[in-house]
Formats: structure tokens, C-alpha cells, sequence
């Protein structure tokens, strides 16, 4: 009994000891558990995208841009305001995982900017709590548009409004109109609308500014006045849009004035749309090869018939028409319609004209020159005439123009000189003989006229 009892005591010793080491050995495994829970938590990407943005043109820095970064769904996932003094932002996306990779859509836009939009790849290889950045600058250009549409009632009390734009430097200018008091001159007032365009569509059409007025065609007795910043001394004009073609206006009001401080002044008598451009538009002169002119003759047929039996002297003192006409009888207000500086075009037209020598020209069909130019010829005794003629010896001259890609001819026919000439036979004139002891019996000498 001793003998078990005291092998049964070193059992259970054993028994315990080893639920002892069990005991540790499962301790052991619940806290490798809770370490492998923890290593397994998804590890993410902090992203950042920043860098600045900056006036395409003059490179400085604009404030107050937007920048909106949106997934290929279309939703904003992150923005940004650029500092409104050094034009810098920073866009940044946290906890992004590996399914967060891919292409995204950055837009930038600023009051007075055409928006600029471009893709942007965010990628990474493991997801690894790291953080990536990238650099993006955008210079922006001038926008489409600039600014709302301006609308008064006017025609009642003198006004002044303003319009905000960017001017050829792309920064933000504003332009005073003076809407004068009875517009219309009869004391009625009405609704208009005046919008400016944008540098974009203004370098397009050469000009320093585009407005466009409503109701299209709109007279005013009194004009609004318009002043507006730009470089000083320049020599701007009117000019206004007709059917696509841009026209400089009549006379005097084509004037933009340079009030001597970088601020000019111009005058709108009516509405379409209308710009102030330094442009002169370049005429590009090319030479026409001279031609012969038409053949010009007048038959004088009452010398039709006429005989001599002594020489005759023919001195024709009619009037004979010499100078220069257009070719097909258009004149250069019909050559130039339609043109974006007609009147420039014409005195230009002029001026060769004169300088090639052609002073007396004619608007229309007929040659507008008048004269007495004595032709005298002799016909010959004894001679049938059958035809008398003045011919004008005559030719064509031509040059082209190329105003605003439109190409222009000018051709004129002139009458150079005249000759006289007459046509037709000697006639016999033979001597009869008489017989006998007369030396005159029966004969003589016997003239045929």
C-alpha cells in the first residue's frame, strides 16, 4: 500500500508538472494570436499632389484658383484654394489602399482663366503606410469669356457701369462705359446688353478689346463712351462687325482717343459687335501683267464715196474720249464692298493710279476725258475713199490686293493714242486726144473727179 501510494505521488507530481508546461505552452500561442491580428491590419498610401499656379503669360502667380481632383467615377475626392499671394496649393488623399490606384481628373479654374483640366495617375507598388508626393504647376490662360453680360435700362439718367476682363497681359482690368443721358434722343429709354469677350477670342480678332452689344443694330443719337488701360501711345481705332467682316468705322468715329495716361476712350453710335484694334491690316500689293486693251475704232462713213482729183488734207477735230475706265464698268466702291478697311483701300487704289499716270479715270462704263485732238491726214489726188477710221490704240493695267486674306482686283482700260486711216482705190484719169487741124478740134484734156 506504502509502495503505491508513493508511486501514485510521483504520478500526480508528473501529471502536474506537465499541465504546468501546458499551461505555458498555451499561454504562448494566445499571445503569438494577438501579435498576427495586429501585423495583418491593411496598410495604406498618403498621397500629395501640390506645386503652384501662374499666369500663363506673364508668370505671375494668380490666387484664389480651385483645383478639384475627382476619381474615374466623377467624384471629388480632393481640393485646394491657391494662396492668394505666392499662387501654391496642396491636395492630399490619405488612407488611400492598392484598389485606390489609377487615373484621375485634376481641374483648375480662376475668376478671369480659361479652365484647364488634365489626368493625373496615382500608383504605387504596396501599400505600405508610405508616404508619396508629386509636384503639378498649371499656368493658366485667359478664359473664353470674360465676365457676365451687363443689362441697364437706358435712355433715362446718364449711367456708368463697369466690366472686369484681363487685358493682353492676362491680368484683371476693368473697363468704365458712360451710358449717356436720352440715348435715343426722344427721352425713350430701353434694355440693353453689353458683354465683353475674352483675350482669347480678342487676340483672334487682333484687337485689344471684343464687346458685343444687344439688340443687334441698336442706333444711339448720343454714343456710350468707353475708356479702358492699355499700352500707352498705340493709335487704336473702331471697328464694327457686318455680315463676318469686321469694318472700320466712318470717318471721325473710328478714333480711339489716348488720353496721355495708358487709359483710352472710344465712342459706340450703334450696336453688333464691335472692337478696338491697332490692326491697319497689311495690303499685300502683287503686279498684274499689262495688257492689250480692247480694240476701239469709229468708222466715219460720211467720207464713204469721196473722190479727189487734187490732193486733200483731212484735219478731224471731233471730240475723241481718252482716259482710263474700270474693267467691266465696276466702280471701286463696287471692287471693295464687303471690305474691313474700304475707304483705306480706295484712297491706296488711288494713289497708284495717279502714280502710274492715270489722273482722269471713270466710276463707270464710258472714258471720262473729253478732248479736241486734232488728226489730220492727206488723201491722195485722184483717189476713192472707202473707208475712213480713227483708231484708239488702247490697254488694260491691273494690280491685286490682299486685305484680311480677301484678294482684290483692280484693272482699268485705257486709251493710250489715236490714229486716223483711210481706205480705198486711185481712180483712172486719163487724157483724151482730138484729131484734125485743131489741136483742140474734137479733144483735149479731160479731168475724171
Amino acid at each position: 500500500m506504502k509502495m503505491k501510494g508513493k508511486f501514485f505521488g510521483l504520478g500526480a507530481k508528473l501529471a502536474l508538472s506537465l499541465a504546468v508546461v501546458m499551461g505555458t505552452m498555451t499561454s504562448c500561442y494566445e499571445k503569438e494570436d494577438i501579435k498576427t491580428v495586429i501585423d495583418t491590419t491593411p496598410m495604406t498610401v498618403t498621397y500629395t499632389i501640390s506645386g503652384s499656379v501662374y499666369n500663363y503669360t506673364n508668370l505671375d502667380a494668380i490666387g484664389g484658383a480651385s483645383l478639384s481632383l475627382r476619381n474615374s467615377a466623377g467624384t471629388e475626392v480632393g481640393s485646394a484654394t491657391s494662396d492668394a499671394q505666392s499662387g501654391a496649393y496642396s491636395i492630399q488623399l490619405t488612407g488611400l489602399r492598392e484598389s485606390d490606384r489609377g487615373t484621375y481628373t485634376l481641374s483648375i479654374s480662376a475668376n478671369g482663366y480659361k479652365t484647364r483640366t488634365t489626368a493625373v495617375t496615382i500608383w504605387f507598388e504596396k501599400a505600405e503606410n508610405q508616404a508619396i508626393a508629386t509636384q503639378m504647376d498649371f499656368a493658366l490662360k485667359s478664359n473664353d469669356i470674360q465676365g457676365s453680360p451687363v443689362e441697364v435700362v437706358a435712355g433715362g439718367e446718364e449711367q456708368t457701369v463697369e466690366i472686369t476682363g484681363a487685358d493682353e497681359n492676362g491680368n484683371a482690368v476693368t473697363d468704365q462705359i458712360v451710358i449717356p443721358a436720352d440715348l435715343f434722343g426722344d427721352g425713350s429709354t430701353q434694355t440693353i446688353t453689353i458683354q465683353r469677350e475674352g483675350r482669347e477670342e480678342e487676340t483672334a480678332s487682333d484687337a485689344i478689346r471684343v464687346y458685343e452689344g444687344k439688340p443687334d443694330g441698336l442706333q444711339f443719337t448720343n454714343p456710350l463712351e468707353f475708356t479702358f488701360n492699355a499700352t500707352a501711345g498705340k493709335n487704336y481705332k473702331v471697328y464694327y462687325e457686318e455680315g463676318g467682316v469686321w469694318k472700320l468705322a466712318e470717318g471721325n468715329d473710328a478714333n480711339v482717343v489716348d488720353n496721355g495716361d495708358g487709359t483710352y476712350t472710344a465712342k459706340i453710335w450703334h450696336f453688333s459687335r464691335f472692337k478696338f484694334a491697332e490692326n491697319d491690316y497689311e495690303i499685300d500689293w502683287a503686279e498684274v501683267d499689262t495688257l492689250a486693251g480692247p480694240a476701239l475704232a469709229q468708222d466715219y462713213k460720211e467720207y464713204v464715196g469721196h473722190t479727189t482729183s487734187q490732193p486733200v488734207t483731212v484735219a478731224w477735230t471731233d471730240p475723241v474720249w481718252v482716259g482710263y475706265k474700270f474693267t467691266d464698268g465696276q466702280t471701286l466702291d463696287q471692287i471693295f464692298d464687303g471690305c474691313v478697311i474700304k475707304d483705306r483701300a480706295i484712297s491706296e487704289v488711288q494713289a497708284w493710279l495717279t502714280d502710274s499716270g492715270i489722273i482722269n479715270i471713270a466710276e463707270g462704263t464710258e472714258f471720262n476725258k473729253e478732248v479736241r485732238d486734232d488728226l489730220v491726214t492727206t488723201i491722195p489726188e485722184y483717189y476713192n475713199v472707202t473707208a475712213l477710221t480713227v483708231d484708239y490704240a488702247t490697254q488694260t493695267i491691273a494690280r491685286t490686293l490682299t486685305i484680311d486674306g480677301v484678294t482684290y482686283r483692280v484693272s482699268v482700260d485705257g486709251v493710250v493714242g489715236q490714229t486716223m486711216s483711210f481706205d480705198g482705190e486711185p481712180y483712172s484719169h486719163d487724157h483724151g486726144h482730138g484729131h484734125g487741124d485743131n489741136l483742140n478740134a474734137g479733144g483735149g484734156i479731160i479731168d475724171f473727179e
